[in-house]
């Protein structure tokens, strides 16, 4: 029910833009049919997470200011002053994401997995306990009645409580894999991968029965400080059913499947739009320019905001495996500062350590590209057109490695756990000398280039707003 005490129609469409568009095809722009704007109304964003987990809202947010929508994003406080030179208000949570990252408990989660599934839930359990309390105070307070409110995996909860008791309206962004389907490709861990079957359904069931006690901490006490009772698991499940979902990612990445319905939409990457390439290049230090003019293309390696217990030895594993592939290379040190004593002497002219290089510039100039498997860096490296694979740590990486090496850009993943120099060089060679790879990846960089996200998800937001009354 919204705040007028009527259903929600998820994403409805107008009879006459139907046409012959069935659920679970990416949404035609024409979809979206603005209603009046309420004077107060606000669109908030809800970017609990890393820079990865913001950047996509951000995105999106510049697509909805400009199409002349009141737009708020909340983020880490780090992320401020960069959410705002995009020309969107930034509603800071009290946490410093990066600092949390690199706190003892960011590192043990982020870091080298131990292969151990339950191990790994542990330690992300102990994390969302840790940040439940400052997260759920953040909502309570940012969150307003007249809001629309786009969660996100982290904080869909929260916002399931605070919509029901407020009366504000919810719309869901989902960037891992976590709707139960049939479908092997589009389930996170499916147990009939290579076709459709019931028990992929019954795995993503119970995927998201574990995660929802993992997830629950904030829920729970955004629900006690509104007199709420707790919800039991099957209500969540029946509450949740009815908020319409979001997936910001190409349908030829993650295919929807029928079985999803109307309430899904499938949009394409929220990418923020390229600069001129005058612009992008004066973004580029000039030493790392020179690299890349110096010679072969080389390969890119980051793991992002993923962590390690010994960094210095992540670096080292780097560096051997480079040198066995007999290739150049670029490392992005990320949150671990990779090579804190610089690159070998051996590899000197060979290897260059970098910090933020903008990917759009940086990665087309590759041969090839290694990241941990985060959506974004998956999106990252596909847009790019050059040979990708995943290095997988935690969570939903290894669906994404999984669909690199599916969609035919790349070799199998190799989890973080399993990771030698041995089996990266192999990688490495196999991914710039093999033409296959190169040619799956130009020609889905040619199709992912005629998409744009961004502009199919504010039709469907301007759609779900005139359909609910706003």
């Amino acid at each position: 029910m919204n705040r007028r005490g009527r259903q929600q129609r998820p994403f409805r469409r107008p009879a006459e833009a139907l046409g012959t568009t069935r659920a679970g095809i990416r949404p035609s722009l024409r979809w979206g049919v603005a209603g009046p704007m309420i004077e107060t109304m606000r669109i908030l964003l809800l970017g609990w997470g890393s820079r990865g987990d913001v950047e996509p809202f951000v995105a999106l947010g510049r697509g909805l200011v400009a199409a002349g929508y009141d737009v708020a994003i909340a983020a880490g406080r780090d992320f401020a002053s960069w959410i705002e030179s995009h020309g969107v208000t930034c509603e800071p949570f009290s946490v410093d994401m990066e600092e949390a990252m690199r706190s003892p408990l960011g590192r043990r989660w982020l870091g080298a997995p131990t292969g151990s599934v339950r191990a790994e839930l542990r330690v992300m359990s102990d994390v969302v306990h840790g940040f439940a309390p400052t997260l759920a105070q953040d909502l309570l307070r940012m969150v307003r009645p007249d809001d629309l409110v786009v969660s996100s995996s982290l904080t869909f909860d929260s916002m399931l409580a605070i919509a029901k008791a407020r009366g504000c309206r919810h719309v869901t962004a989902l960037f891992t894999p976590g709707i139960p389907t049939r479908s092997g490709t589009a389930s996170l861990a499916p147990v009939r991968a290579d076709g459709d079957s019931a028990l992929n359904v019954a795995s993503g069931y119970a995927a998201i029965a574990t995660m929802y006690q993992v997830m629950r901490p904030a829920g729970r006490l955004v629900r006690q400080r509104l007199g709420l009772p707790n919800e039991s698991f099957w209500s969540y499940g029946r509450q949740g059913r009815q908020v319409p979902v979001l997936l910001p990612v190409s349908p030829l990445v993650w295919p929807p499947p029928a079985d999803w319905g109307p309430r899904v939409r499938v949009t394409g990457y929220w990418n923020l739009p390229a600069p001129e390439p005058a612009d992008l290049a004066a973004q580029v230090p000039q030493h790392v320019r020179d690299f890349i003019a110096a010679g072969q293309a080389p390969v890119y390696l980051g793991f992002g905001s993923m962590t390690s217990p010994d960094p210095r030895a992540t670096a080292d594993l780097l560096y051997t495996a480079v040198a066995s592939a007999g290739v150049r290379a670029v490392i992005s040190r990320g949150v671990d500062r990779l090579g804190d004593l610089g690159v070998p002497l051996d590899l000197q002219g060979r290897v260059l350590l970098v910090d933020s290089v903008p990917h759009a510039w940086l990665l087309p100039r590759c041969a090839a590209v290694v990241t941990h498997g985060g959506s974004g860096s998956t999106g990252a490296g596909l847009r790019a057109g050059v040979p990708s694979m995943a290095v997988p740590h935690i969570g939903d990486q290894p669906y994404w490695g999984r669909r690199l090496h599916e969609l035919g850009v790349g070799p199998p993943p190799i989890k973080r756990a399993d990771l030698s120099a041995q089996n990266l060089a192999d990688a490495l060679t196999a991914m710039t000398t093999e033409p296959a790879y190169s040619r799956a990846a130009v020609a889905l960089a040619t199709d992912l280039a005629r998409e744009n996200g961004v502009a199919a998800a504010v039709g469907l937001l301007a759609n779900y707003l005139a359909n609910t009354g706003g």
